[in-house]
Order: structure tokens, then C-alpha cells, then sequence
């Protein structure tokens, strides 16, 4: 009998241990998958955003166009790879759908009436009533497939009574499961878990599913909700085998049943020796004996599994411990201490949390926490579970508890949150991390009406610091930047890297915008000491962007890009220095982008034309050659001027089709006019640092020189001093691979940037042209004439022949002629014009410099 009530016992003291450890288990489980939950919740949150953020880029060209947009699409191509997740952009003024890219596939939206549509209205009118973006769907999509609509209100202003109109919106197409492919959900399938996508349908109430792993319903799944503009989306999952593990709580149940069997069959054999007496006392020896290993057995385990046990006095003054509890709070030798003792060692903020914990207990409810504990000169981590000691009568007599040492998990979270929100390079906060520091410096502002301040920075010149010096050497300046940085700012401020070169600094509680001035001095004042990089002594430098909240944007998102176009205005200026933005930057960010669309479709169709500007011999006034200048006749804007479209031609790469072009086109003239012996010449064609760095340069020029049939020797490559400077072996190695051709060398606007005689010893530069800015005051002025008498001089004695830009005047030419300058170019002998205006001044020219049409002239 006695056996079998010990049995009971035994059994059900065994399952509630199996219990236990299953429940311990399933929580580590669950928080697991609340971490990866949240994860992939926050990147689905920043891929819908970042779609939608299209449609204010489209408002805004809506309004500088005054409601007329007439490059829509030529746009639209451009902007739709900056928006991943976008399926479509489209414009739908008066709230119908007119123009939409790509119209391939959207074909049956054109037309569609947003205010007119019963399963639209509701949206659409929410977005134009209220002038917020809003986001429509998940739905069947009218052109097909299943997809959202993001819709923003533009209101254009009257210019005569000034009032706000609305115009229509500006909308932008999502597409499921497209839009989600930056989340990467099908993760949570490699850390088992399923995963569903949904919402509740406003209109509906019935839950919709928007994607998910599979078509089974999740089995107690953990959800996590998120905000999006039309609601709340839901994100759940749950493990693909579910969240218990059956073999494991058998394999611990039939453990305590043996055990259980165990104990029972003890109690069965005490009781039939109770009447021998020495074989009692042997018995309870070994008996003795067996739970002294048993208890040896239990504290290892208890050291092994890091917890220990306690036992709290109804009092709540004494605490008896384990051996391994001990350990872990290291109080010292014995099992009793006094409660107050372990109390002491707990940090003030959490003797609170710690004592109801305990009270709790010994009231009857269980109770778990975690704290710290001083532990020496160290600080742990430690997770109690304290429950009730009941008496027959159910009244609580004590507790008792365990204590777990989670200094190690701890640690490991807070290594997780530190790779999560900091830069691994520099330490210091990550693109996540100052969207949360910018969030709050925006509520603080709020709340006590000051404004924050907003510096985005970009070193100058550090692609050439990576490719020159190694990457090695460009990690220890982005080092040595982030702590010159964090110098600049106060402990309460924000320090930020984006990535690459790019910094960001987030000054908070500002009352004047003068003090960020302050700071962006003084940022461009730390970065201009001398840098020691790779055992030499370098100064870098960096364009800065400033913005202000809430006067440059509300949020974080459009003053980090009104910053960007500001910081990019810095770099236009020169580098080094800041500028504060302002409307007209966005405006001329507006015409840049539009100068860019134009610029492509002119390439591709080639709506350029070559002018031509005569160069001559100095002694005699003899026609020698031309230089070969493009111009570009815009539809609208007339003659547009190479400074304004060059430069965009060299940052976007299309320079390079371009100059092919340009490189042809001259060739083309060079043989119709040697073939009819006009009068020998020979043409210089500029060469952009981006295109002569084209790895398929020489065999271009070949190409080109064979096909229109000419004497690769007519032609003349002019270059800048830049491209000598840049991977100067690389462009040794060029030089003479092109040189070998036949083709001749001149090196343009020689003495306004790095001139060094090394460049022209070591090149095989033929021709030398002197800068109009050298030529402009000759010869009055004593300077300029000085030196370009030097470089007459010091180019005689290379062997190298010298060309003078800008002349205008006859004392310029007589002045150049006396100090023995070969060619001559500018105004005076005759203006850039186009092919069939320069072949009629050809005979003139001719007959004027006596010259004999027998071929080109070698220059």
C-alpha cells in the first residue's frame, strides 16, 4: 500500500519536472522565433516603404511641371530601378488613370476611374480628403495578378488666387509576392518556421491572406502586427513540426516512471525488514548512502545545467542554497544566508523587482525574473523562478525556487543588438539605428519646439584612397573619420555611418540654426588635419549636406534626401565645404534628372552636330589642322552648351557612346576632305578621362580609322592632365598602345592643373596647347608672358611642339609668333563651325596661307 501512494506521488512529481523542462524549452523556442518574427516583419515594413516613396519623387515633378508632364515615361524608365518592390508608376489626374510605365501588361489600367470605381472609392477618396499617401489592396488587380496601389493626392496652386486645387494622384503598383523578395521570408523556412502574411479586410472583416509559406493554417502561431497605410498587416508563424516535441517528453516521462517504479519498490522492501532491526540499519545505510550520491548526482547536474536551488523561510529572512546556487552568487561556504545579504548585492533599481518576486511566492503565486547580481568586481546576469512550499492544508509555508546563471545569453543578445544597430568598422551607429535616434530627437523637438539638426558627409577623393593605397588603408581613414567626428558632436548627439564613405550626424535640441553651422566648421576643420596612412601623410577632405527638422522635411526619409542633394551642390561648388539646402536644390535635382532623360534620348538618337575650330601655323597663318568640338541642338532649349551637358554625359557613362560617335563622325569628314584634296589637315578629338580609360579604346580607334578608310596618322587625341594622374601606369600602358596606331598625342589646358615635366618625359605627348587663361592678357601682362615663354622653352627642349588657345588679338599672335609658338588657335583665325560652314572658308584659307593641297600636315 504504502508503495503504491509513493509511486502516485513519485509519478506526479516526475511529470511536473517533464512538464517543466518542456515548458523551459518551448519558451527558448518561442523567443527564438519572436526574434526572426520581428526581423522579417521590420524588412517587410521597409520594402513596402520604400516602393511607396516613388509616388512624392512623381508629385513633385507634377508640381514643377504645373500639372503637365510631358517626359513621363522617359522618367518613369529612369526612376522605376531606384524603387525595388515597384511594379508600375502612374499618373491619374482628376483621379483617371492616364498614363502609366511600363504600359506593357498594364494596359487595362489606363482609364480606370480611382473615384469612380466602388472597390477603389473608398481609398481614393480617404488619400484626396486628407492629402496623405494611402495604400490600396492586397486585390485582384484589373490588369491582372494580385498586387497594392499606393495613392498620393497632388494639389497644384492657383497663380491667380493662390488657393490649393486638387490636380489628381500620383500611383504606384506593387505586386505580391514581388514586393517582399528584399524580405527574404522564405529564412524563416531555414529556422523552421512557417510563416502567413494577412490582414483583415476592412470592408469584409474576414482575414485574407496575402502570402505565406503553404495553404495549411499555422497551429498556434506568434504574430506580429504592422503598420501600413491602408491598416494593420499581420506577419505569424509558427514551427513547421509544432512547437512540442514528443519524444523528448516521452523519453523524461518514462525516466520518472522508472524512477517513480524505483522509489515505490524501496518503500515495499522497508517496510517487510521493519522487523529486522540490523538489517534495517544496514538498509537505512544504504539508503544513506545512495541519496548522498544522488544529491552529489543532483548538484552536478545543477553545476553542469548552471541552476541552482533555494529554499526561502516563511519569515523571508533566511535563504537556504544549493551548493550550486551558492556558486553562481558566490555566497561563500554553508546552506543558510540571510536573505538581505543577496538583497545588498542587487543594483537599488531592482531590489524592488527582486523582493516581490519572493513575496509573490510566499503568498501563494509563482513568480520569475531576471536581475543583477554583483559578483565581485564583476556584474551577472540571473533568471529566479520562485514558487510556493503548501502544507496539507494548501497554506503557504515558504517558497522555494532556482536561480540560473544567463550572463552568456545576455551577452550573446547584446552582441546581436549591437551587429544589428552599429557599424562593425567604426562602431559607430548603423543606418537602423539612426532611424531610431532621428525618431527621437523628432519627438523631443515636438514636444519642446526646438528644431534637429541633420549633416550627411562624404569624403572627397576616397575611391582614389581604396584603389591607390589598398582597401586596408581606406578602412583605417573611415576609422580615424568616425573618431574625429564623434569629437565634433556632443555625448547626446548622433554620429552615423550609411556605408561606403558616407556619414551621418544628427544634432539634437537645437534652438538656432547658427550652432549647426558651428559644427559643420568645425567637422570640416578636424577632417583637414593631416592623416597618417600607410607611413605618409595625407589630408582628405569632404562635402557636406545640411538640413534642418522640421524646416527641410518631417521625417527622417526626406531630410536625409534634401541633405544628399545639398551635400551634392557642395561637391558641384569645389568639395570641401558644406551647403544648407534649400527649394532651388530640389528644383535643380528636378532639371538634372530631366537633363539626363533628354541627354540618353539625344545619344540614342544622335542629335548632335560637330563644329570645327581652325588651328594654323604661327610663322605664316597656314591652315594645319582642326579641333573637332561637339554641340548639341536640343529641340527646345536651342544650342545647348558642352559645361552643361559634358559633365553629365562623364557621370552617367554616356559619354562614352558619345565620343564613338563624335570620334566617327570626324573621321567621316577627314576622308571626304582629303579624298577631294581640299587641304591637308589633321584633326584633334577630345578624349574624356571616362572614356580613355575604356579597356576597348585602341581597338575602337582602329576600327574607326579602317572602316571610314583614313590614315590613322590624321588624327589627334586631345587629352587633360587629369588623365595622367589618374592610374598613371594604366594610362602609360594606353598611351602607347593607341601611339602605336599612329595616332598623335595633344595635352590640353596645360599649366592650370597638376603640370609636372615628369608628365611630359614620361608620356609620349607631341603636342603641348598653353590655356586661354595664360594667353587672355597677353602681352601686357608680365606674369602670364613670363610663363608662357617657360613652357614654349621647356616643350622646344622635350622635342615637343606648343599650341596656343584663345588668341583674339594681333599682338597676342605677334607676341606668340616672336617667342617661336608653332600653331595657334582662338577667334582671331577663325570661330567653331559646322562641317559645311568649314569647308567653305577651306579654299580661302588655302589659298591665303599659300598652302599646297598635297595631303595632311604632320603637326
Amino acid at each position: 500500500m504504502a508503495g503504491g501512494v509513493i509511486f502516485v506521488l513519485a509519478a506526479a512529481l516526475a511529470a511536473a519536472l517533464v512538464w517543466r523542462a518542456e515548458e523551459r524549452r518551448l519558451e527558448q523556442v518561442r523567443a527564438r522565433a519572436v526574434v526572426h518574427l520581428a526581423d522579417k516583419a521590420h524588412e517587410i515594413g521597409s520594402s513596402v516603404d520604400r516602393a511607396l516613396t516613388a509616388t512624392y519623387a512623381l508629385a513633385a515633378l507634377v508640381r514643377q511641371g504645373r500639372g503637365d508632364f510631358p517626359d513621363f515615361e522617359a522618367v518613369a524608365r529612369e526612376m522605376l530601378p531606384f524603387y525595388p518592390g515597384a511594379a508600375a508608376l502612374q499618373l491619374a489626374p482628376g483621379g483617371v488613370v492616364q498614363r502609366t510605365y511600363p504600359l506593357a501588361g498594364n494596359e487595362r489600367a489606363l482609364g480606370h476611374d480611382l473615384l469612380a470605381d466602388p472597390a477603389r472609392t473608398k481609398e481614393a477618396f480617404l488619400a484626396r480628403d486628407t492629402g496623405r499617401l494611402t495604400l490600396a489592396g492586397p486585390f485582384f488587380l484589373i490588369q491582372g495578378g494580385v498586387g497594392a496601389i499606393g495613392r498620393l493626392p497632388v494639389f497644384l496652386t492657383d497663380p491667380v488666387s493662390g488657393a490649393s486645387k486638387f490636380w489628381g494622384f500620383t500611383n504606384v503598383l506593387i505586386r505580391f509576392p514581388d514586393v517582399l523578395a528584399d524580405a527574404h521570408l522564405d529564412q524563416l523556412l531555414e529556422h523552421g518556421l512557417q510563416y502567413e502574411l494577412w490582414r483583415v479586410h476592412p470592408d469584409e472583416g474576414e482575414r485574407q491572406t496575402i502570402y505565406a509559406s503553404g495553404t495549411d493554417p499555422l497551429v498556434d502561431p506568434i504574430d506580429h502586427a504592422l503598420q501600413m497605410p491602408n491598416g494593420t498587416w499581420t506577419l505569424s508563424v509558427a514551427p513547421v513540426g509544432g512547437w512540442y516535441d514528443p519524444v523528448a517528453v516521452g523519453v523524461n516521462g518514462s525516466l520518472g516512471l522508472l524512477f517513480s517504479l524505483l522509489l515505490a519498490w524501496l518503500v515495499k522492501q522497508t517496510t517487510e525488514l521493519r522487523d529486522h532491526r540490523r538489517g534495517l540499519r544496514q538498509l537505512v545505510a544504504e539508503r544513506t548512502a545512495e541519496l548522498a550520491a544522488r544529491e552529489a548526482d543532483l548538484s552536478r547536474a545543477q553545476a553542469v545545467a548552471r541552476i541552482g536551488s533555494w529554499v526561502l523561510e516563511r519569515n523571508g529572512g533566511t535563504l537556504r542554497c544549493s551548493a550550486e546556487a551558492r556558486r553562481i552568487l558566490e555566497l561563500g561556504d554553508g546552506e543558510s544566508f540571510a536573505a538581505s545579504a543577496l538583497l545588498a548585492r542587487v543594483p537599488a533599481e531592482e531590489r524592488e523587482t527582486v523582493e516581490g518576486c519572493w513575496r509573490a511566492a510566499l503568498s501563494g503565486t509563482p513568480s520569475e525574473i531576471e536581475h543583477r547580481v554583483a559578483v565581485g568586481e564583476t556584474v551577472r546576469w540571473v533568471r529566479q523562478r520562485a514558487e510556493p512550499v503548501l502544507d496539507g492544508q494548501g497554506t503557504p509555508t515558504g517558497a522555494l525556487g532556482t536561480v540560473q546563471d544567463i550572463t552568456e545569453r545576455k551577452r550573446s543578445e547584446d552582441v546581436i543588438w549591437r551587429q544589428a544597430n552599429f557599424d562593425a568598422l567604426t562602431g559607430l551607429a548603423n543606418r537602423n539605428l539612426l532611424q531610431d535616434r532621428l525618431e527621437q530627437a523628432f519627438a523631443h523637438a515636438r514636444r519642446g519646439g526646438s528644431r534637429v539638426g541633420l549633416i550627411l558627409l562624404d569624403l572627397d577623393g576616397f575611391k582614389w584612397i581604396n584603389e591607390t593605397l589598398g582597401h586596408g588603408v581606406g578602412d583605417e581613414l573611415l576609422a580615424e573619420v568616425a573618431h574625429r567626428l564623434l569629437d565634433c558632436v556632443r555625448r547626446q548627439d548622433t554620429v552615423a555611418r550609411l556605408g561606403g564613405d558616407e556619414f551621418t550626424l544628427v544634432v539634437a535640441d537645437l534652438q538656432e540654426a547658427e550652432a549647426l553651422r558651428a559644427v559643420a566648421d568645425k567637422v570640416l576643420e578636424a577632417l583637414h588635419r593631416p592623416v597618417e596612412l600607410g607611413g605618409v601623410a595625407h589630408r582628405v577632405s569632404a562635402s557636406l549636406g545640411v538640413t534642418l527638422f522640421p524646416d527641410d522635411g518631417e521625417d527622417a526619409q526626406s531630410l536625409l534626401r534634401n541633405a544628399d542633394i545639398a551635400m551634392y551642390r557642395s561637391k558641384e561648388l569645389g568639395r570641401n565645404r558644406y551647403q544648407f539646402y534649400s527649394q532651388d536644390m530640389q528644383e535643380k535635382a528636378s532639371a538634372r534628372v530631366q537633363l539626363e532623360s533628354e541627354l540618353r534620348d539625344a545619344v540614342e538618337h544622335q542629335a548632335f552636330e560637330v563644329y570645327y575650330q581652325p588651328v594654323v601655323a604661327a610663322s605664316d597663318g597656314r591652315l594645319i589642322g582642326a579641333e573637332a568640338l561637339v554641340r548639341w541642338h536640343h529641340p527646345e532649349r536651342g544650342l545647348v552648351s558642352p559645361a552643361a551637358f559634358i559633365p553629365v554625359a562623364e557621370e552617367t557613362g554616356l559619354i562614352v557612346p558619345l565620343g564613338e560617335w563624335v570620334l566617327r563622325e570626324a573621321a567621316r569628314r577627314l576622308r571626304y576632305w582629303n579624298a577631294h584634296r581640299l587641304v591637308p589637315l589633321r584633326v584633334a578629338v577630345n578624349v574624356s578621362g571616362v572614356q580613355f580609360r575604356e579597356p576597348g579604346l585602341p581597338e575602337l580607334i582602329a576600327r574607326v580609322c579602317a572602316e571610314e578608310g583614313i590614315d590613322s596618322s590624321w588624327l589627334l587625341l586631345e587629352i587633360t592632365e587629369s588623365v595622367l594622374m589618374d592610374s598613371s601606369d594604366q594610362a602609360e600602358r594606353r598611351m602607347h598602345e593607341i601611339k602605336a596606331l599612329g595616332v598623335g598625342y595633344a595635352l590640353d589646358d596645360f599649366g592650370t592643373g597638376f603640370s609636372s615635366l615628369s608628365y611630359l618625359k614620361r608620356f609620349p605627348v607631341d603636342i603641348v596647347k598653353i590655356d586661354r587663361s595664360f594667353v587672355g592678357d597677353l602681352p601686357d601682362d608680365r606674369n602670364d608672358a613670363h610663363l608662357v615663354e617657360a613652357i614654349i622653352h621647356m616643350a622646344r627642349s622635350l622635342g615637343l611642339r606648343v599650341t596656343a588657345e584663345g588668341v583674339e588679338t594681333d599682338a597676342q599672335r605677334e607676341f606668340l609668333r616672336s617667342l617661336g609658338c608653332d600653331h595657334l588657335q582662338g577667334y582671331l583665325l577663325g570661330k567653331p563651325l559646322p562641317a559645311n560652314g568649314f569647308e567653305q572658308l577651306l579654299p580661302d584659307l588655302a589659298k591665303a596661307s599659300g598652302a599646297s593641297p598635297q595631303g595632311p600636315d604632320a603637326v
